[in-house]
């Protein structure tokens, strides 16, 4: 093999692997379900006034979000979808964090 064969082999080689490392961090940081609910707990307690809106939406809002919400894993990222009535509200996990898609 030439010097330019040997050159482009070894920069695939290292591209190759950048890309499994990459993948692999995406698939150890993609969110459970339960992180996902736990997240959207806080979320909701956030937006509350009083420590009794936080103590019920904490206790409710687990149980619904637990019944409400669906998780595809596509090992790399997963999207959640939020049954909430009339709408699906969706979110796509990925790194640890979760982000509104529609």
């Amino acid at each position: 093999m030439n010097k330019e064969g040997e050159n482009i082999m070894k920069n695939f080689m290292i591209f190759l692997i950048l890309v499994l490392v990459a993948a692999t961090f995406l698939a150890i940081t993609n969110p459970t379900k339960d992180e996902f609910i736990s997240w959207g707990v806080q979320e909701m307690q956030a937006d509350s006034e009083t420590d009794f809106e936080k103590i019920l939406e904490g206790v409710v809002g687990e149980q619904v979000l637990k019944v409400k919400t669906t998780r595809k894993n596509y090992v790399i990222f997963s999207i959640y979808t939020v049954d909430s009535g009339e709408d699906n509200v969706k979110y796509i996990g990925i790194i640890e964090q979760f982000f509104q898609l529609n």
